[in-house]
């Protein structure tokens, strides 16, 4: 797969989410208000999303399959702080 493909909406998981999450809004308030269902649209904002979190200097060129296996053995070991 070539790298651009990271930048596509499918691997954009904070925008997804939070365009599910507007989804499932909108059909609760269709259901509440004791409509049918019917056909939504959701408006693309994604200008508030910012998930980026420095990671400490001695992880950073650690890969992420790694930091993932780190954290779920620190997590494993009751450690939470650290995962």
């Amino acid at each position: 797969m070539p790298n651009t493909g990271l930048t596509q909406p499918l691997f954009d998981t904070p925008r997804f989410v939070k365009n599910l999450e507007k989804a499932y809004q909108q059909m609760w308030a269709i259901f509440q208000t004791g409509q049918l269902p019917k056909a939504i649209e959701i408006k693309d904002d994604t200008s508030d999303i910012d998930i980026r979190l420095p990671l400490p200097l001695h992880l950073e060129n650690i890969p992420a399959d790694k930091l993932h296996s780190m954290g779920l053995t620190a997590r494993g070991q009751g450690n939470l702080k650290e995962a």
